[in-house]
């Protein structure tokens, strides 16, 4: 199937959910920072929200690569936030994100690779104590040369949200990567500490992090990060079938609302422990490639309506 007609077709998908906000992301670390992010108290007055990010990771020496490897990202995100009842809210969302990668043509990397997801999310909110969310994210994730059954990555999830007080959340729950060949089980373990009013402490895994409200208007954050997506291959010249990209990072950044109905972002960090894995190898095979750390850069903007 071709790029644009299976775009489209998950579009109508979305569409037919008649009522597509922020569901989940496109790798397992970032469906279980969603699910780490309890629900607004009362239904949004703007349900629908549609938000473009970038990210840029300057090229760095890499000794397995032969030389330098960058990589740059975007995505784009549409969805709507649907309230059931007073305890239940629907959250279905679409999302595409591609990945340019520039490396040397010995590193024998794939130029782009690309996911488009689908993600349905579930919260109840039991009583002010206890609150859980469910959600599926079937998605197409590959260098999309060819689209087939293997192609296809599935995640499930699942989150409860226990406050003993006004203060402290306590977190458990997991994600689920259906054909993922590293960490098809992603754990969510932790608690979230308010102080205040201002100061958000969250002391959980995958991500920790803590925020600090300046102004109303004005949010930072410094967190604790780890990303890693499995694509599928459809170049016999790159001797294997799947590609993992994988790093942690420390991210420091903030978040302001520039207008009534947008919300911008600006981060940047350092990248750390990062590499290219290979899986499902053939003929001749392809060695993982490790790349030097380095610092990157995100940002974003979202819309409300």
């Amino acid at each position: 199937m071709k790029r644009p007609a299976l775009i489209f077709a998950l579009f109508l998908a979305l569409l037919a959910f008649a009522a597509p906000s922020r569901a989940e992301e496109d790798s397992p670390a970032d469906s279980a920072e969603e699910l780490m992010t309890p629900p607004a108290s009362r239904p949004a007055p703007r349900p629908w929200e549609f938000s473009v990010e970038g990210a840029w990771w300057p090229k760095s020496d890499s000794r397995d690569a032969g030389g330098q490897v960058g990589l740059g990202e975007f995505r784009v995100k549409l969805g709507r936030a649907v309230k059931i009842d007073r305890q239940l809210r629907l959250t279905p969302e679409l999302s595409y994100a591609q990945v340019e990668v520039s490396a040397p043509a010995a590193a024998r990397l794939p130029g782009s690779l690309y996911s488009t997801t689908l993600g349905l999310r579930l919260d109840h909110q039991r009583d002010r104590e206890f609150g859980y969310s469910l959600f599926l994210a079937p998605g197409i994730a590959g260098d999309y040369r060819a689209i087939g059954s293997d192609d296809v990555r599935v995640r499930l999830g699942v989150i409860g949200r226990f406050s003993t007080t006004q203060r402290l959340t306590l977190l458990a729950g997991l994600i689920y990567s259906q054909g993922y060949h590293s960490l098809p089980v992603l754990p969510i373990v932790g608690l979230v500490y308010r102080p205040d009013e201002r100061w958000t402490i969250s002391i959980a895994a995958p991500r920790p992090g803590v925020s600090y409200a300046l102004t109303p208007e004005l949010k930072l954050a410094l967190n604790g990060e780890y990303h890693g997506t499995e694509y599928q291959l459809h170049q016999e010249s790159l001797g294997a079938r799947v590609i993992r990209y994988r790093d942690f990072r420390v991210t420091g950044g903030a978040e302001w609302n520039l207008a009534d109905r947008v919300t911008g972002e600006l981060a940047a960090g350092y990248a750390f422990a990062r590499k290219f894995i290979f899986y499902e190898q053939f003929a001749a095979g392809h060695p993982d490639l490790s790349l030097d750390d380095g610092p990157f850069a995100r940002a974003s903007l979202n819309l409300r309506w």
